[in-house]
């Protein structure tokens, strides 16, 4: 089934159980102040059993209706097209590329200092599988004096964790 005939379906089931339950709320007189008659007889099955009572859905027909929605989420996810991107591994992504090596063996003690305070920072953020905005700030305080390559290379670990979901970021804005 093509994505955008699911969404169709999903949207229609949602708009369906709306419909119900905007109907039994008018029909409760809490929507209107007009009086509305009820019928009384049994209510009819709409598409896919489910039966709307003078409560909207019957507990049962409402978990059956979140299955089906989330189902129907769920294969529209797996339908999606695979990325581009090869996934890396995270050892891989850890450690510094063979360039990177050389520029830290060029560094002076000081930048030494505070590459290894920046990974000490990330390292930390990894270890508690968070990632804030105040260690967004303090990472781009402790590099700035470090060359662009040696920032990115102290960025790469939580960058990569980040990307897949290892690690949350906490706060507002952009998380670099």
């Amino acid at each position: 089934m093509a994505a955008a005939t699911k969404i169709a379906v999903v949207a229609s089931v949602i708009g369906l159980a709306a419909g119900i339950g905007i109907g039994v709320h008018v029909a409760q007189g809490k929507g209107s102040s007009a009086p509305v008659s009820v019928p009384s007889k049994p209510p009819a099955r709409a598409e896919g059993g489910l039966a709307a009572t003078q409560q909207g859905l019957s507990a049962q027909d409402r978990e059956a209706l979140r299955d089906l929605i989330r189902s129907e989420i769920a294969s529209l996810k797996v339908d999606a097209p695979p990325t581009t991107q090869p996934r890396v591994p995270a050892e891989q992504a850890a450690a510094p590329t063979p360039d990177v090596a050389d520029d830290v063996a060029q560094l002076s003690d000081q930048q030494l200092q505070t590459f290894d305070a920046g990974r000490s920072l990330v390292d930390a953020a990894l270890a508690r599988r968070t990632w804030t905005a105040a260690d967004r700030e303090q990472l781009h305080a402790r590099v700035a004096s470090l060359p662009p390559r040696l920032q990115i290379d102290v960025a790469r670990p939580i960058v990569a964790a980040i990307n897949r979901d290892q690690v949350r970021f906490d706060g507002d804005g952009p998380p670099f």
